[in-house]
């Protein structure tokens, strides 16, 4: 049904992924997937770049798309261009190109995010609120195998914290790879999605920011699937 949708907005993408380098400005890889998502999200959230802050003043690394709660207009430049970590609903960082290098960058900004502590948390009140880290891509120098196990590696290697992972890494015309929390045996998933990778990207994660969220009403585009494509699974 919306597959052909995904197909055309895939095609634009590739059209500016033809433009890119290593050496593009920052802007030029930001901006379109800021803008696809705010054309793709509900209205109830803003879309910039930008860093997160805690009540205890730690900020986070600035994310390509920081996706938050539309609250108070001004709320970001009053904490001094940050967005406050209680209403941050997930961060995206960007790159042109994927190497093993640009991951291992991205991954330390992860880290650099995932360690903000709302204040009920920072005063020993409820449970650690997920909030889903991704790297986006538009070309990519690594398979989607060498993926995986470079996060399996980093996160062994350097002995991170669960709760300090990525939740997804998508590379446009490649693969998507995903955190699997239902089995802490596989770890991660690699799936070979190709054209359809922008199209799961925007899926899975948008289900990642509704999970908790009491907009969510329950939809989710997987129940107006009406074709099954199989994707080679790492």
């Amino acid at each position: 049904m919306f597959q052909k949708y995904f197909l055309g907005e895939n095609e634009r993408m590739t059209k500016i992924r033809g433009k890119l380098s290593e050496r593009s400005k920052i802007e030029e890889f930001q901006e379109p997937l800021q803008q696809f998502f705010r054309d793709h999200l509900p209205n109830h959230f803003k879309v910039n770049a930008g860093r997160a802050v805690d009540s205890l003043g730690h900020r986070s690394q600035e994310a390509s798309v920081l996706i938050s709660q539309k609250w108070i207009e001004n709320l970001g430049r009053i904490m001094g261009d940050a967005e406050v970590i209680e209403f941050v609903a997930g961060a995206i960082y960007a790159v042109p190109v994927l190497t093993i290098d640009t991951l291992n960058d991205m991954l330390q900004k992860v880290i650099s995010f995932k360690r903000l502590t709302p204040k009920s948390q920072a005063e020993g009140e409820g449970v650690a609120r997920k909030i889903p880290c991704a790297i986006f891509a538009y070309d990519a120098e690594v398979s989607f195998h060498q993926v995986k196990d470079y996060l399996l590696h980093f996160y062994k290697s350097h002995d991170i914290l669960n709760a300090y992972e990525i939740d997804m890494v998508a590379i446009l015309n490649h693969s998507v790879t995903i955190k699997d929390w239902e089995d802490p045996n596989v770890k991660y998933r690699s799936i070979e999605t190709r054209e359809d990778s922008l199209m799961w990207f925007y899926i899975l994660y948008l289900e990642y920011i509704l999970e908790d969220n009491p907009m969510n009403m329950g939809f989710s585009f997987r129940d107006y699937f009406r074709e099954t494509r199989e994707y080679k699974d790492y």
